[in-house]
Parts: C-alpha cells; structure tokens; sequence
C-alpha cells in the first residue's frame, strides 16, 4: 500500500506541474532515447574499439585505460611509455583486431594501479562498466554541488542531466570510452568541498585529477587565490601514495621517465593518437596553421595564461557573495576550456558545472522570465542550445574540424558573455 501511495503521489506531483515544463522535460527524454538509439545503431559491437582515421585504423581511447589497468595488474616493469611495447600490448588486447601503427598513450604511471580492476572483466563488459560507473560518478558530483546551491529542484537537476547526456560531448565521449564524465565529478566534488571547507576530499579530488595533469590549470590556482594550503598538503600526500604504488607497479624508471615521454608525445609526430588538430582550445586553432611541436608550446603558454586569469577571478570572487563567486568559478572552466594545453569535444562534459552553478532554474517557465538580462541571457542560450543541438552537427559534419571551431566558438561566447556579465557586478559604474 505505501509503495502504491507514492507511486500516486509522484504522478500527481508530475502531472500538476506546468504543461510547458512537462512538455519539455518529455522531448528531452525523447532525444536521449533517440542519442542511445543512433548511437546504438551506428557502432557496431563487433567493430567498437576500432575506429578509422585518415585511412588507418587505430583504437578508442579506452582501449588505452584497460592497457594502463593490464600493466598495473601484472606489475610489468618493463618500457611502458615506449611506442612499440604499447603496440604490442594494445594488439593482443584488440585481437583479432589488428591495428597497423602504434596508439600512443602518455598517462601518468600512478593511474595504472588504479585501473588494474579493469582486467578482472572481459573488454566489452569492462567498457560497459566504465561508461555507466563514470556516468554516475559524474552525475552525482553535480547532484552534490546541486544541493550545496540549493535553488536546484529535481526537475531542474533532470533537465541538465538529460541535456548533458544527450550532449555533443557526451556522444564522444562515449564513443571513444574516455573519462569526461569523472572529471565532471572530480570537479564537482573539489568545488563542493572548496566551498564547505573540507580540504580532505578537495586535496584527494585535487590529487586523483592530476590523472590529467591538465586539469591542474584549472583547480590548482583556485587553491593557491584563496591560501587554502592544507587543501595541498592532502593532496601531496594523496599523490605521494600514488607515486610510491606506481614505483611498486611499473618500476621507479618508468616513473622518472614520464616527464620526458609526456612532452616527447605533446610536441611529437612521431606518435599516432594524439589529435591535437582536434583540441577545442586555442592550441587546437593554432595547430590547424602551425606545426604539432609550436603547437604544443602556445598550448603550455596559454594554459599558463589561463591559470592566471583563474587565479584572479577567484581571487576577487572571495571577496564577494556565494552568487559572484559561483559566476567566477563557472567563467573559470570556460577559460580553462580555451586555454587549456590538452583538451578535447567530451571535456566540455564540465560545462554542466557552469550552467548549474549560474542559472537558478533550468525549467522553461522560470528560464524565460525576465529575471534574466543582457550578457547573463546570453550566456545561458548559448549554454543550453549548444548542450542541445550540439550532436546533431556533430553527427551531421563529415569534417570533425567543424565542430571543433564550432566548439570554440561557443566558449568563446561564453567567455566574453560571461566575462562582461561578471564585470559589470564587479564593477557598479559599468552597470549604469
């Protein structure tokens, strides 16, 4: 009877909401059955870990993590960040599939014990789990920070889970096994306990997302802007037992030599996989003009850059109320997004993160009032019509450099967007 009671109760609370956000939230499921449905349909089981490009054939990313995970799982302390060891490696991973150049893959040797329970499941299945268990962890670090806020409903938190799932990013993201959606949760998680002020978890998330050292650009001077060192103590020591399981795992001489592989691979063309005519950021549109190796260096130059303007903005965003600081936190992760050294379509995943934190409500029929005004609705139409029409183009394109300029382009919107919206709070004679 109780179950009965509040399955009623819970159409009636459907039911009784407005038509136009009942409407809508309906169409959003509908494009996320119809996202899983093409997707589906367009990769085939027996073909998914290989994909073509330029007339070669060569691994989804995931293929890399499940390698990471067999080196950690067998302790082999062999040349790991060598091309041909990886070749051969990822080749008996794949087979029968047989790939003809090395995928070249340059992530840090303390995450290869971390993915060693990869190798307790068969390929298919373990991608299977990767991509549900990511989802969640994703999701669920923005269902914290949603609370934390707390203007955040569950019909909003539905409308932004649903967009994001049926995103541009997400369909990459998925098709090529990556990780987007736990950085969506790692960011998540060390913004919720940077408000809170647990410097446990947010020195623990700081630490498991120097996975991607990337992401170093965008959480490391918001510690340092508001002098919260304890947050880098856990995290030096949540990264010391890292190094010290990775010397264990794959030998101190892997460990040492990553340096020199990860820029031996950034600044390379020797190496196959790395895309960096793809990246959304600025180091993507100087790539198109430019040599991988110039490339690589305006990359390092404007992700220091951007960890300057991050610092800054966080700097004055202390100073201010929760509504200013959460605007320059979200005006963070798209200068993070332009300036980044190593980003792709999948990790504007984290735009979630910036759309929950400056938008009170996602629903049509408060999204639309006119509590909204100037470069703020801006920024939210471009958010959320770029989370909804995204995959289409993205399908659609036969040139994937389109929607990466197309990307681009978006975060460029939002950064003069939102940068002019925070200006003009931050400083009273601009609004007059």
């Amino acid at each position: 009877m109780t179950l009965a009671n509040s399955v009623s109760s819970a159409l009636k609370r459907i039911l009784a909401l407005p038509w136009w956000d009942l409407t809508v939230a309906i169409l959003l499921i509908f494009w996320l059955g119809t996202w899983f449905k093409i997707w589906f349909n367009h990769y085939e089981p027996a073909n998914f870990f290989s994909l073509m490009a330029d007339d070669q054939n060569w691994c989804v990313d995931f293929v890399k993590y499940y390698a990471c995970g067999w080196i950690g799982w067998t302790a082999d302390h062999g040349p790991v960040y060598d091309p041909a060891y990886q070749f051969k490696l990822i080749n008996q991973l794949l087979s029968p599939i047989h790939l003809v150049r090395p995928n070249y893959f340059q992530y840090p040797p303390t995450i290869f014990a971390v993915l060693a329970p990869l190798v307790f499941f068969r390929l298919p299945t373990a991608c299977a789990l990767w991509f549900v268990s990511t989802t969640i962890l994703g999701l669920a670090g923005l269902a914290l920070l949603a609370r934390f806020k707390g203007d955040f409903q569950w019909l909003d938190y539905l409308f932004m889970s649903l967009m994001l799932m049926s995103s541009a990013p997400a369909w990459q993201n998925a098709m090529f096994g990556q990780s987007a959606w736990l950085f969506v949760g790692l960011v998540s998680l060390f913004y919720w306990a940077w408000l809170k002020g647990k410097n446990f978890p947010a020195g623990v998330a700081l630490a498991f997302s120097a996975y991607k050292p990337q992401y170093l650009f965008l959480l490391l001077p918001i510690v340092v802007a508001s002098r919260r060192w304890k947050i880098l103590v856990w995290a030096c020591a949540a990264e010391a037992i890292l190094v010290l399981l990775a010397c264990v795992v794959v030998g101190w001489q892997n460990v040492l030599y990553y340096p020199a592989s990860l820029i031996k691979a950034e600044s390379g063309t020797d190496t196959f996989g790395l895309s960096s005519a793809y990246m959304i950021s600025l180091r993507g549109i100087a790539r198109m003009f430019l040599p991988t190796g110039t490339g690589a260096l305006i990359g390092c130059f404007t992700g220091l850059a951007g960890s300057l303007a991050v610092y800054f903005l966080i700097r004055h965003g202390i100073k201010r109320d929760a509504v200013f600081l959460n605007q320059a936190f979200a005006l963070s992760i798209i200068v993070y997004l332009i300036t980044s050294p190593h980003v792709f379509l999948y990790d504007c995943l984290i735009l979630g993160a910036a759309l929950l934190l400056t938008v009170v409500s996602l629903r049509p029929t408060q999204l639309l009032k006119a509590g909204v005004s100037g470069f703020g609705r801006l920024w939210v139409v471009v958010l959320v019509l770029f989370l909804i029409l995204s995959w289409p183009g993205y399908l659609s394109s036969r040139d994937d450099i389109w929607i990466v300029r197309a990307a681009f382009l978006c975060n460029f919107l939002l950064l003069v967007s939102g940068g002019l919206s925070v200006y003009r709070q931050w400083n009273p004679l601009a609004r007059t």
